[in-house]
């Protein structure tokens, strides 16, 4: 009698702030995770595109390396987006 087990996929943890802090929408691998900031568990290892979306900031895209059991603490800089540079230059005038 041969027993086999199996284990679960090798994965990881990311946890993802933003700097300045802000609430965007997260998106690994192009898939909408939640909120900043955000800490995702079983993200399977290997490479992967952390994108942070949020209104008044140019999109924000780091690659981020998971291996297994272990955590990759990122901090995405938010650069201002156009509109909100334009935005406030009206404000000023």
């Amino acid at each position: 009698l041969a027993v086999v087990m199996f284990g679960e996929p090798p994965a990881g943890t990311v946890e993802v702030q933003t700097v300045p802090t802000v609430v965007g929408d997260i998106y690994v691998d192009g898939t909408l995770r939640g909120q900043a900031p955000l800490r995702l568990d079983n993200v399977p290892v290997g490479d992967h595109a952390i994108e942070v979306r949020a209104s008044g900031y140019a999109p924000a895209i780091r690659r981020v390396t998971v291996s297994d059991g272990n955590t990759a603490m990122i901090e995405i800089a938010m650069p201002r987006g156009m509109a909100a540079h334009r935005r406030r230059r009206l404000e000023r005038t």
